[in-house]
């Protein structure tokens, strides 16, 4: 993928913020301080499973079949609007994707002071929090890992960078499920916006240089891999003595500080089917 450079643009185009106007359904009226299962006529509210600084996440479940659902609310009076025009990029994103191992959207909703978006119920457990009383054996590791970047090349086939792969964004049940596409952008050109998280960010986004996005997944992904092999992250960015054999290829390849020559998803899934079942 040959990217152009530009200066990036958090806007959403008026073609777009008119598209996903009319994907918003208003079912709503105005609201209480706190969003009441009474809004959504069609899902009841219930345990709240996430927080973050925007948005809550909470359980839901369909009135007319007791499906359970996840549901991301994000409170309006808390966004900017470069925030509110990040949330509307998010939505137009999830809608174009149909993946097993990506978080699934099925209806969003907007009212005058809550967005509300409906999402597959996956888990709620975090690869952080399965991992972190617990060594995983190395076949598990590697059929994670091939999840992962089996998300990772599906969402780089559309020109999609995720920007915050980590362990926290990545739901674990039978598979792995990544989620929060809150810094996630559709695009052919560099990146000049610093976002993610400061362990997982690659070398060119600490030097605040125009970036190319989908190297800086392979980066992140390169330090999952790192901390589900030996619990930690890389030291001064060199990887543990005790990696060997194809993962500390693989692992090597990702976290290689020249971006140019870091692996793609393409390049990190083909070596990885080789060696899943070794």
């Amino acid at each position: 993928m040959i990217l152009k450079s530009a200066k990036e643009n958090n806007s959403v185009p008026t073609q777009t913020l008119s598209n996903i106007t009319r994907l918003l359904k208003n079912k709503a009226q105005p609201n209480n301080q706190n969003p009441q299962p009474s809004l959504l006529n069609d899902y009841k509210l219930e345990a709240q499973i996430g927080q973050g600084q925007f948005a809550q996440v909470r359980i839901c479940r369909s009135k007319d079949n007791g499906q359970r659902y996840a549901m991301k609310i994000y409170q309006k009076s808390k966004l900017d609007q470069k925030t509110l025009n990040g949330i509307h990029r998010e939505i137009a994103i999830l809608k174009q994707l149909e993946h097993q191992n990506i978080v699934k959207i099925h209806n969003s909703l907007e009212d005058d002071k809550y967005i509300y978006l409906l999402l597959n119920y996956a888990s709620s457990v975090s690869l952080a929090e399965f991992t972190k009383d617990r060594q995983l054996s190395e076949q598990q590791i590697k059929i994670i890992f091939k999840q992962l970047m089996m998300a990772v090349q599906y969402l780089h086939s559309k020109c999609i960078s995720h920007r915050d792969i980590k362990l926290e964004n990545i739901l674990y049940s039978q598979q792995i499920v990544l989620i929060d596409f809150g810094f996630a952008i559709q695009t052919d050109k560099l990146c000049s916006v610093q976002c993610g998280t400061p362990n997982y960010m690659a070398p060119e986004l600490l030097i605040k240089q125009p970036y190319n996005p989908f190297a800086t997944d392979i980066w992140a992904c390169g330090i999952v891999l790192h901390q589900l092999l030996v619990g930690e992250f890389p030291k001064n960015n060199k990887i543990s003595n005790s990696i060997s054999g194809p993962l500390q290829r693989i692992l090597l390849s990702c976290l290689d500080k020249n971006a140019e020559r870091r692996w793609t998803a393409d390049k990190v899934l083909n070596e990885l089917n080789q060696i899943t079942y070794q």
